[in-house]
């Protein structure tokens, strides 16, 4: 595929009290907290699966100037009986893909960084060839999912855009994260993790996409705005 896949490796720290060592995947979250370069369009995804209904979204920065703190989003369901939820995290990957070609500023953002939590899934996509044998055969509707991702790179590569999967520690208060993973459960029907800190962020996170849409609702020029650009996205020329 047209795209880099970072899944580490991260710097050995010692943990507990009798020394054992493991990576330190905290500096994957701090990666995707740093501030970029204006010309980076990023984009996060989570996917999530509740009985045999499968929930997968994806999250980025609103590009109007006028909502600098809202995050615009798309999300997607699919019912079928034993969905797994790789499938869910590899289709929230596909639509981050989507997004970043629908919605970016072609004008200014000249790279893509699609965050995933899921890191046997982001070493899945850098190792799988189209028509290649595999030692452990795809679900067809796996490799399905990951043939529209190598659409969906050719056609940015083609536009001179640089993609990268990149692998992020999930509970660490990331604002994009955690709401591409509460609109994923909205579709699946799954709830909160058990933890009660975990329940108060996602309740938190939904209040604030609550008074987002509020915004949205009682002011005409931010609607206006809003759908200008969309208009704008739609009939942009190719690049």
């Amino acid at each position: 595929m047209h795209l880099q896949v970072h899944v580490g490796p991260y710097p050995k720290v010692p943990v507990g009290p009798k020394g054992k060592v493991k990576s330190d995947a905290s500096q994957s979250a701090s990666y995707a907290q740093s501030i970029k370069p204006a010309s980076i369009f990023e984009v996060f995804t989570d996917g999530s699966v509740c009985g045999d209904t499968a929930g997968y979204a994806a999250a980025w920065r609103d590009p109007l100037p006028a909502h600098p703190n809202h995050y615009a989003h798309q999300s997607g369901q699919l019912q079928r009986a034993g969905i797994a939820s790789s499938e869910a995290e590899l289709r929230s990957i596909n639509l981050g893909l989507d997004s970043a070609h629908n919605w970016r500023d072609r004008a200014l953002h000249r790279s893509v960084i699609v965050y995933s939590d899921n890191a046997v899934n982001l070493k899945l996509v850098r190792d799988w060839q189209e028509g290649v044998p595999s030692d452990r055969p795809l679900d067809p509707h796996v490799e399905h999912v990951l043939v529209r991702m190598k659409y969906w790179a050719a056609l940015l590569h083609q536009q001179g855009v640089e993609v990268t999967l990149r692998w992020m520690k999930s509970r660490r208060d990331i604002d994009g994260h955690d709401i591409a993973d509460i609109w994923s459960k909205v579709r699946s029907g799954a709830r909160p993790g058990g933890k009660r800190w975990l329940w108060q962020r996602d309740s938190d996170l939904r209040w604030h996409i609550y008074q987002w849409r509020r915004e949205e609702n009682a002011n005409p020029a931010l609607r206006l705005a809003l759908a200008q650009f969309k208009e704008e996205v739609v009939n942009a020329p190719p690049q």
